[in-house]
């Protein structure tokens, strides 16, 4: 948990001038924010080192969340996007509604060099297929 808080506030730190505002709204993914995701305690967290309010906005999966963010466009709330996998983020930063985030890609800490320079990763893990070897 204390990673994802730190990665979070490293992610954040480029949106200092969003920081700085009484609230501050961060897109995300649905399951991030259910009571058992991790969301709440990073809020909670989060809130007490920017001194400001954490508005979430939930409107699904991560393809939910880029098409929210491509029909209100220019017009968007928000302030911080968390939790675009990588299979979406050349489709986001093709939008123009991204900026660079400027952080040392050597934070990242990905098993794999991480050069991106739109997007950081808060965790990494790999993907599996399980099945039943009989039915199959």
């Amino acid at each position: 948990m204390k990673k994802i808080i730190a990665a979070l506030s490293a992610l954040l730190a480029f949106a200092a001038p969003a920081a700085a505002r009484e609230t501050l709204t961060i897109y995300t993914y649905d399951s991030f924010i259910t009571e058992w995701g991790p969301g709440a305690k990073i809020k909670e967290a989060f809130e007490k080192s920017c001194d400001c309010v954490i508005e979430w906005v939930a409107p699904g999966d991560g393809v939910a969340l880029l098409n929210r963010l491509k029909l209100e466009g220019r017009n968007t709330k928000a302030d911080v996007v968390l939790g675009l996998d990588t299979n979406l983020t050349s489709e986001a930063v093709a939008t123009g509604l991204f900026g660079k985030h400027g952080i040392d890609h050597a934070l990242a800490k990905t098993p794999v060099p991480w050069t991106d320079d739109y997007f950081m990763p808060f965790d990494f893990a790999h993907f599996a297929v399980i099945y039943d070897s009989e039915a199959v």
